[in-house]
């Protein structure tokens, strides 16, 4: 099983919350499914280790694959 780890404040570990996620999902819908209105801040997407560009969240998660998501801080 992969997992979608999202980072609410990524300064703060604690702020992590964890999500299964099936092999073949696309991260978009993912999103949408979980997060319909968004985060009120950016988003930093990785898969592995490499981020990946917002305009690629059709990228269709692996088998045992983790994906990390930063929310960061909107700023008025």
């Amino acid at each position: 099983m992969s997992e979608v780890r999202i980072f609410f404040n990524p300064l703060d570990a604690k702020s992590r919350v964890d999500y299964p996620i099936e092999p073949g999902t696309q991260i978009i819908d993912f999103l949408q499914a979980e997060y319909p209105t968004g985060f009120g801040g950016s988003l930093r997407v990785f898969v592995g280790i490499d981020e990946i560009a917002i305009d690629d969240l059709d990228y269709e998660v692996k088998e045992e694959e983790q994906i990390t998501m930063l929310v960061m801080p909107a700023f008025e």
